[in-house]
């Protein structure tokens, strides 16, 4: 279905109809900085944009894939699984909080 978006949480269908999405639920969901959790972040952020021009200048589908799964594998040894952690629960908190049963 062809769509435009109008911001960060409306989008008009060709149709004329209109989609409303509240993204409140995702308010906060970044630690705060200077926290352990934060600097952990950063660094898998920092990893992973070393490893995204690998990734798409590798000479193959499959030499992409490897560097892929090696890159998941170092992020993983990183703490990416602490900050994913840290963000979900966040992130349900806020449903909660908010009254949200549907997301």
């Amino acid at each position: 279905m062809d769509v435009r978006s109008i911001s960060d949480h409306e989008t008009v269908f060709l149709d004329g109809s209109l989609s409303m999405y509240d993204n409140k639920a995702f308010a906060f969901v970044i630690p705060d900085d200077g926290t352990d959790i934060s600097t952990v972040r950063v660094r898998v952020e920092d990893y992973w944009e070393q490893q995204e021009p690998k990734m798409i200048m590798a000479s193959g589908a499959a030499k992409c894939r490897r560097i892929y799964q090696e890159s998941i594998a170092r992020a993983d040894e990183i703490g990416m699984k602490a900050v994913d952690d840290f963000q979900n629960t966040k992130f349900q908190d806020n449903k909660k909080r908010l009254g949200y049963t549907r997301l």
